[in-house]
């Protein structure tokens, strides 16, 4: 993977989420959220998002836990222009270099609910790097 997310703070515990024991999930990871509680890699900017993974998940290392961060600020990648104080949601696509990166998320159905997962705290160009709060699970359209 590409782009992880760089924890800056942590606002409460990371919580478990079940996974794969065949998967490997680096840490900063954004993870998707299926059905049963079940936290995959997130594949599209439409999934809905249930935070980022704490630490890394090796392949068949015997683990279906996975320690899951939901809220606090983080240093991640745009996918786009993004400006100070714009909701964001995971860019993430069938191209991997847009793994892990977030872009602004615009009012739609499609873009409501755990899609967003937070808030640029600062301005930042297409490919640069910069500060954002994520609150994954507290969007609303």
């Amino acid at each position: 993977m590409a782009n992880e997310w760089t924890l800056v703070t942590q606002l409460e515990p990371a919580i478990p989420y079940t996974v794969a024991n065949g998967t490997g999930i680096e840490k900063g990871t954004v993870l998707k959220i299926t059905d049963s509680g079940t936290a995959i890699i997130s594949t599209a900017s439409t999934d809905p998002t249930c935070g980022i993974a704490y630490v890394e998940k090796i392949a068949s290392d015997g683990n279906t836990q996975l320690a899951v961060l939901k809220r606090g600020r983080a240093i991640v990648t745009a996918s786009g222009a993004i400006t100070v104080g714009w909701p964001v949601k995971s860019a993430a696509g069938s191209d991997t270099a847009f793994s892990n990166t977030v872009m602004v998320c615009l009012d739609t159905a499609a873009n409501s609910g755990a899609v967003i997962i937070g808030t640029a705290e600062a301005t930042f160009a297409d490919g640069e790097r910069g500060q954002i709060f994520f609150n994954f699970g507290s969007g609303t359209k």
